[in-house]
């Protein structure tokens, strides 16, 4: 169903890891997505995050939209 927007969006991370790795997998990102940063471009693709390269401050980007509900599925 379209109409219902929280499809669109992975679960809210409430843990305390600060691992893209453990956050993804506690949300249930695809294990096909997450293991380098390489396999993290779609889901950072599909965040807006277009020349994504796995710095620093683009993880803290997936990592606070993963604890706030709004990372969007790839």
């Amino acid at each position: 169903s379209s109409s219902n927007g929280s499809s669109s969006y992975y679960k809210k991370y409430t843990g305390s890891s600060n691992s893209l790795n453990a956050i993804f997998k506690a949300i249930g990102v695809p294990s096909s997505y997450y293991g380098s940063w390489e396999k993290r471009k779609p889901v950072a693709k599909a965040n807006g995050i277009s020349n994504y390269t796995g710095t620093a401050s683009q993880n803290e980007k997936l990592k606070s939209l993963a604890k706030s509900g709004k990372l969007k599925k790839a």
